[in-house]
């Protein structure tokens, strides 16, 4: 839908519902990190690794704005989401 979040993000996983507070739910997350920079927690909310807390807070602040552009769009007949292709074209502008 938004560009810049397939270039700062790629994508943001949905990671499995946990019980709050649990090694469970740290494991069902933990797991994204490796490769991505935020995940989507199932029934809780987002979470954001990153080395810095400004950085992280940049990126909290994007995926925010994001939800709140999807939902929005939803309410107004649906989202206009990129292709595959599109996306892979954003991705390569970091290299």
């Amino acid at each position: 839908v938004m560009p810049e979040n397939v270039f700062y993000f790629g994508e943001i996983p949905l990671a499995e519902y946990g019980l709050p507070g649990s090694g469970d739910l740290v494991e069902k997350t933990a797991r994204f990190f490796s490769t991505h920079d935020a995940v989507l927690m199932a029934n809780h909310g987002v979470i954001i690794g990153s080395a810095t807390l400004r950085d992280a807070y940049m990126k909290l602040e994007l995926a925010e704005s994001y939800a709140q552009t999807i939902a929005v769009c939803e309410v107004l007949g649906g989202a206009k989401y990129l292709t595959n292709e599109q996306a892979k074209e954003i991705i390569a502008l970091k290299n």
